[in-house]
């Protein structure tokens, strides 16, 4: 979000819902890597003491060094996620970067009724809806450090990723038509569970100081047979994961997931039941793939990590590219005028289209194996 941030070869990293199924494994693999710390805000400090305590994973060596220990780089706070002053603080004093958000609880059922939750405007509008309530609290925070000139400039947006689920992605095919001012159909419209993720997508676009990700995995489950959560023996290191390229914009594959932006991935249409009115077909339709699309947590928790790390060498590569580009032009200048230059230089500047992957969109999940 600042320059300073931007010099750090370290990632400092806001983690809410640490404790969860999903947020402890995001924790250690996280961990994993010895150039991330993290700050975890946490209901019970001792729940997620308890956990580290049991926890064995070494973390990934660099270069042959030792690098510093996970309890060294966590840091737990005691807090709520929804207590966005807070998240601003940490944000600010611990030179937070990124901001991972997998606290809540979606019931399948929305006891308040659609009508509190349904309609995608930019606040939740019930306190009963604990996930809006924590994403509202994120942006708020992001917004109050941006907006207030001591913490940071839209030069580096502050990097989020925020869970959601399966049936906020658009259903295949109903794209609209370039200059329409149509949207496209998202699942739950005709499947309508799990209402209380459906604001979330309008509330982070409404965002002016945030770069965000919505993943939107279906079911999730333990890893079959792993009793702990593993180092993935398939993800790249720090030194050896590739900068993404323009091709990997949209969809790549990883070692365990597929992954497209706004729309399931590997989805199959079935014409015969896009021709069922009444939205019953595409109900069908949807109920018919649904099964496929079960991911395990530990998958999903490295695909998040492997992209906040995608992220931040992408970004090096583009500072460093910058840099090399004006002490060329600098020494140039020299060569000619025999006078330095001062001030601000292009050096200094981040500009252009960030090179990483799923800036603003929305994220489906498919296990690369398996019957797909």
């Amino acid at each position: 979000m600042t320059a300073a941030f931007a010099n750090q070869s370290t990632i400092g990293v806001l983690l809410l819902g640490a404790t969860g199924s999903l947020g402890s494994r995001i924790l250690w693999a996280l961990l994993e890597r010895p150039f991330i710390n993290v700050t975890a805000v946490v209901r019970n400090r001792n729940k997620l003491k308890e956990a580290t305590s049991h926890h064995q994973q070494p973390c990934r060596q660099i270069s042959g060094t030792a690098p510093p220990s996970p309890r060294e780089r966590l840091s737990i706070i005691e807090g709520s996620a929804t207590d966005s002053g807070l998240l601003a603080r940490l944000i600010q004093e611990r030179e937070i970067r990124v901001l991972v958000n997998a606290a809540g609880h979606a019931p399948m059922f929305a006891r308040n009724g659609s009508g509190t939750v349904a309609d995608g405007e930019n606040k939740a509008q019930s306190i009963d809806n604990e996930v809006a309530c924590i994403v509202r609290a994120s942006i708020d925070a992001v917004h109050e450090v941006g907006g207030s000139g001591t913490g940071g400039t839209s030069d580096l947006k502050m990097r989020g990723w925020f869970i959601g689920g399966m049936l906020l992605l658009d259903l295949p095919g109903t794209k609209p038509v370039a200059g329409s001012d149509q949207k496209a159909q998202t699942l739950d419209e005709y499947l309508p569970l799990y209402l209380h993720h459906r604001p979330l997508e309008a509330m982070l676009r409404s965002s002016e100081y945030l770069d965000w990700t919505l993943v939107c995995p279906a079911k999730m489950v333990p890893r079959s047979g792993v009793s702990n959560v593993p180092t993935s023996s398939a993800s790249p290191g720090y030194e050896d994961t590739p900068t993404p390229t323009g091709k990997d914009m949209h969809s790549r594959v990883l070692p365990t997931l597929f992954a497209s932006s706004n729309v399931p991935p590997k989805w199959e249409i079935w014409p015969f039941f896009r021709r069922i009115p009444w939205g019953i077909g595409p109900l069908l339709e949807i109920i018919a793939n649904s099964a496929r699309y079960t991911v395990s947590f530990e998958d999903v928790a490295e695909f998040i990590v492997d992209g906040i790390v995608q992220d931040h060498l992408s970004q090096e590569q583009q500072k460093q590219g910058l840099l090399e580009v004006y002490q060329n032009d600098h020494n140039s200048d020299q060569a000619e005028t025999q006078e330095p230059t001062v001030g601000q230089g292009r050096g200094s500047e981040i500009s252009g289209e960030r090179g990483a992957v799923w800036i603003n969109t929305k994220i489906g999940l498919i296990a690369a194996s398996g019957n797909n």
